[in-house]
């Protein structure tokens, strides 16, 4: 019954789109009593009582992740109902949706989306102290043990938080941002996983080695610096440098950042032709781009410069498919 009544609410909520508005805070607290954990004075209680319990064969856990998904759909559909400003009862909900990112399966989608939802909806909630370091922490811990359609969904929302941070605070929050990401250990499992994508594209034949990253999921990984070093290429430098002393493999922490950057470089470039959405191809050709605008990254793009020429020239040529003016992109 209590799935029942979340299906029922989600649902009305989706149909009265705006008009939807002044129930949400009669709403809000039945969902953190789906969400809260030993939540059992609510409108609405997630825990099942000692009767119910005994009669389902169900403990109180068990009854919350029951009802879970339902939550999270009702939750979803409140808060893309929402407009900005949104309202204080909604922005306490965030910090319920650090447990479920541990939860996986079923729910880990939903919960990312809903994540989401928040940094575009007040970015400031999200990226907060107290709940930044554990976001980045948690998707840190994902990286690389989801299968490849979850782990995109995974680093797009790492993308969406940094152009967050940038808007917000500019090269000052990115850096802060970048701090915790390297503290979290996510830029060197980057570097790992497209440091084993190298090592395995130098090898041919008998002998050759299967990348551990490889097709849409080294897209992503690419996506994730771009999107630093559109925001500050400076700080892209630092994070690699630090990056790199912290990664698994030996040689990667022994090597200079110009050995390190070296090897970036020729495996993004040889990788950008399968790079399928024009978007991020775009988004690429910008970042790479960016480098020609600090030293020491500055003589390390020169060296390619003739790669550089051809992304520009297929980057651009793609834009302007089909339009008369070729000025416009």
């Amino acid at each position: 019954m209590k799935q029942a009544i979340l299906t029922i609410l989600a649902r009305l909520i989706t149909a009265m789109k705006a008009d939807s508005g002044p129930f949400h805070s009669h709403i809000l607290p039945i969902i953190k009593g789906a969400v809260e954990p030993g939540s059992v004075s609510t409108p609405f209680r997630a825990h099942a009582t000692l009767r119910e319990s005994r009669a389902h064969n169900l403990s109180p856990q068990d009854t919350q992740l029951y009802l879970l998904e339902d939550a999270l759909d009702l939750w979803s559909a409140i808060i893309v109902q929402t407009p900005a400003p949104a309202s204080s009862d909604l922005l306490s909900l965030a910090p319920y949706l650090l447990p479920t990112l541990s939860l996986g399966s079923d729910t880990l989608r939903k919960a990312l989306e809903i994540t989401e939802a928040y940094l575009l909806l007040s970015p400031h909630t999200i990226l907060s102290d107290t709940l930044r370091p554990q976001l980045l922490t948690d998707l840190a811990a994902m990286l690389g043990s989801l299968k490849s359609e979850a782990n995109g969904v995974v680093c797009h929302l790492v993308e969406v938080v940094v152009r967050a941070a940038d808007g917000v605070g500019g090269e000052a929050a990115v850096s802060v941002l970048v701090e915790d990401m390297l503290r979290a250990g996510y830029f060197a499992k980057l570097l790992d996983g497209l440091r084993s994508s190298w090592t395995a594209h130098q090898t041919t034949g008998p002998n050759s080695l299967d990348a551990i990253v490889d097709g849409v999921v080294e897209t992503d990984y690419f996506s994730i610096l771009a999107r630093v070093i559109l925001a500050s290429p400076r700080i892209f430098l630092g994070a690699v440098q630090s990056a790199k002393e912290g990664a698994r493999e030996q040689q990667v922490q022994q090597e200079s950042l110009e050995q390190t950057v070296r090897w970036l470089l020729e495996e993004w470039f040889s990788h950008f032709e399968n790079v399928g959405d024009p978007g991020r191809r775009k988004l690429m050709c910008l970042a790479l781009t960016r480098l020609l605008e600090v030293q020491p990254s500055q003589g390390w793009m020169l060296a390619r410069l003739q790669d550089l020429m051809t992304v520009w020239t297929d980057v651009v040529v793609e834009l302007t498919e089909g339009n008369e003016d070729k000025s416009v992109e």
